[in-house]
């Protein structure tokens, strides 16, 4: 069975390039219809660097699909930018995270380990790129794990990774329980509860003994297919297992 699954998109520039193109594509928000070549003007760089941006930007649902203008979620980000508004910065890039289903795996996949390293998390990102050793755009694999660190959803202190407070700090994992449903990210350290969470509609949730007063749950979607197994136990040893 093909993977579906979407891709990131890898920019051709700095997370601080790609800022500066959006506060250019703020900057023609009222034309009517603006050309690239109009926004890098204003952005003072070639034409070929906005360009290789644009597909990122789109991707992340910053940058509309139909025309060279900001979505709103574009215009609240570049609204932050431009008052260097951290908190306007946050809540625009979590929602761009919680609108990317591979963002959003990222961060469940550190909230599954409670942490890992840069270069695991780097590691990561590259799986969810496609890209290999030979993509021009590697390098620019920094400009998503720097996306992710303006966010706020994560914190990184030296060569670890973990996920954030609201208050700036390391969560425990041992209380971590945020839930990703339908993409949707609930920060902070809700209180921890033992009952079994609800899962999706549609899904089927399966108990697995793991030992004595200990049972691990999987939520299958109702079209299950066995043939999907080696993808769903590949996925499982990417979340949960140990780094190498």
């Amino acid at each position: 069975m093909a993977d579906d699954t979407p891709k990131l998109v890898v920019p051709g520039a700095s997370w601080e390039m790609v800022k500066k193109i959006i506060l250019a594509y703020e900057a023609v928000k009222d034309q009517d219809d603006p050309s690239v070549d109009a926004v890098a003007a204003i952005a003072g760089k070639a034409r070929p660097l906005v360009s290789s941006c644009n597909g990122f930007l789109r991707s992340l649902g910053i940058l509309r699909q139909d025309a060279n203008k900001l979505t709103e979620l574009g215009l609240q980000l570049a609204l932050g930018l431009s008052h260097d508004n951290d908190s306007l910065i946050r809540e625009a890039l979590q929602q761009v995270v919680r609108d990317s289903p591979p963002l959003a795996r990222l961060i469940a996949i550190l909230r599954a380990r409670g942490s890992m390293s840069t270069e695991s998390l780097r590691g990561n990102v590259i799986l969810a790129t496609g890209l290999n050793k030979e993509s021009r755009n590697l390098v620019f694999i920094r400009t998503i794990i720097d996306l992710l660190d303006g966010s706020g959803l994560i914190a990184i202190n030296d060569d670890t990774v973990s996920l954030s407070r609201p208050d700036g700090g390391r969560l425990d994992p041992s209380v971590i329980k945020e839930e990703f449903r339908a993409g949707e990210i609930q920060q902070g350290i809700p209180e921890v509860r033992e009952e079994v969470p609800a899962a999706p509609k549609g899904y089927i949730p399966t108990p697995f003994p793991l030992g004595p007063n200990r049972l691990a749950y999987l939520s299958l979607p109702g079209d299950w297919n066995p043939k999907e197994l080696p993808k769903l136990l590949k996925m499982i040893e990417l979340a949960f297992g140990e780094e190498k």
